[in-house]
């Protein structure tokens, strides 16, 4: 269910939803594409005893609303709509809804917050104002430019979300992340110190058994243990430079 203007869940900037009274049709622009709507719900002086509304629905998965012509200002007979949504409740038939105070607007479907105008202004203001502007609430007549400025940062339209209520970027400079980044990189650093300690002690024996082998002090008469020896070492011992330039590395960025 759509959220209306004064639910619990209403966003940090008013909700606000364009108006406009042209050629005897009441007209909404929503001020940006909203996808996903199911249902619409006008309410004529929500929270009162005359409180009257018109229902509009549409299949799931739902229908794209920017634009639509809601209602004439003479007689009950909605406009067509020419698209899925269809009226499902009707206002009286001898409702006259330019005598009501206010409208509220909610969609159903997306996570959407409700707008509310008055009746008597956009009635009486719609032919002062360019056809391309619609009264949006308390933030007055806006056209395209103005809602595209002024979105998200003084009131928000039917379908945006609330930048507000988007998850902020973690903070890695936090006690608790700096002191879990800083442990991480000690134990790297400690794992690659290990690894050159490690390498540099296989190198070592390598060379050993090589001079053992050499000098014949080993059972090595064919002096495989000499080549293989040399030949391993010279393998590892660029492995060992790198990683001692690595933990070199990883101690000056501690310091």
């Amino acid at each position: 269910m759509a959220c209306d203007t004064k639910a619990q869940c209403a966003p940090s900037p008013p909700p606000a939803d364009g108006f406009r009274v042209e050629d005897g049709v009441l007209k909404l622009w929503t001020g940006n594409p909203c996808d996903g709507v199911t249902g619409l719900t006008l309410t004529f002086d929500s929270g009162t005893q005359e409180s009257t509304e018109q229902v509009w629905t549409a299949p799931r998965p739902g229908v794209l609303l920017e634009r639509m012509d809601l209602l004439r200002t003479a007689g009950a007979t909605p406009p067509d709509t020419l698209g899925p949504l269809q009226v499902q409740k009707p206002l009286p038939a001898d409702y006259d809804w330019t005598k009501a105070g206010s409208i509220a607007f909610s969609v159903d479907g997306p996570t959407a917050y409700g707008a509310r105008v008055d009746v008597a202004q956009v009635l009486r203001e719609s032919a002062q104002h360019p056809s391309g502007s619609r009264l949006f609430g308390q933030r007055g007549w806006m056209d395209v430019s103005d809602v595209q400025r002024e979105n998200q940062k003084s009131f928000l339209t039917v379908g945006t979300p609330d930048p507000a209520l988007q998850p902020a970027e973690p903070n890695m400079d936090t006690p608790d992340n700096a002191a879990r980044t800083s442990a991480l990189r000690t134990a790297l650093r400690r794992l690659v110190l290990g690894a050159f300690a490690c390498t540099a002690i296989l190198i070592v024996l390598l060379v050993g058994e090589a001079v053992l082998s050499a000098t014949g002090l080993s059972s090595d008469p064919h002096g495989y243990g000499m080549f293989a020896g040399v030949l391993f070492a010279a393998v590892l011992i660029p492995i060992a430079l790198a990683l001692w330039l690595l933990y070199r590395s990883m101690r000056r960025r501690r310091k």
